[in-house]
């Protein structure tokens, strides 16, 4: 059964049917988002931190979540 979420990215109402916590338009901007960070890393093997957050323009906040998560794994080399 579905239910009406509210996405804690932005707040906006969408329907939850148990796969995805956020809404359409901010899972595809988070799979982006990821994408972007791990073919950075993959490119640019043993870049810094900082490198990696101005290069992609993703937020250190959300690489973190990432590392978290276990969807990606950052070695500095």
């Amino acid at each position: 059964m579905c239910e009406l979420r509210n996405c804690p990215i932005c707040n906006s109402l969408f329907t939850f049917q148990g796969a995805s916590t956020v809404c359409q338009g901010c899972f595809e901007n988070e799979q982006s988002n990821f994408n972007r960070v791990k073919d950075y890393i993959n490119d640019h093997p043993g870049c810094d931190f900082v490198e990696l957050t101005e290069a992609t323009g993703v937020k250190e906040e959300t690489i973190f979540r990432y590392i978290r998560e276990g969807r990606l794994i950052y070695r500095k080399m």
